[in-house]
């Protein structure tokens, strides 16, 4: 599987408040979030690098999309994964136009598109 990463040379409590930033910025809004270090330590005692997965929207475009496709449910919410390991701070998402290209819907093709270009441009300006 082809994900988009970058690696940032910050440490986590400065990427994520920039990521969180430019999501806002963008407009999407977070639907979940799970602290994979908390969840870790607390279901298995084990100590891991700060992870957190981050599950976003934007409630104008779902409400197109599902408008179009009902079974678009399975690709949302779009995850982010941020996690800091030695080389620095990584941010990694799906690609989601390709996860989309073989819908029969061009308007969802379409919104695939804009949506991975949103999240190019965040990871562009961080």
């Amino acid at each position: 599987m082809d994900l988009i990463t970058k690696t940032l040379n910050y440490d986590f409590n400065t990427a994520y408040p920039l990521l969180m930033q430019e999501l806002e910025i963008e407009g999407f809004n977070i639907s979940i979030e799970i602290d994979m270090k908390k969840k870790m330590a607390a279901k298995l005692n084990k100590s891991i690098w700060e992870y957190r997965i981050i599950g976003i929207g934007k409630p104008d475009i779902v409400a197109k999309v599902l408008d179009e496709d009902m079974n678009i449910w399975v690709f949302m919410p779009c995850n982010i994964v941020i996690y800091t390991s030695w080389k620095g701070t990584t941010i990694t998402f799906q690609p989601i136009k390709s996860e989309l290209s073989n819908n029969k819907s061009e308007l969802i093709k379409k919104i695939g598109e804009e949506i991975e270009e949103k999240f190019l441009s965040i990871l562009e300006n961080l």
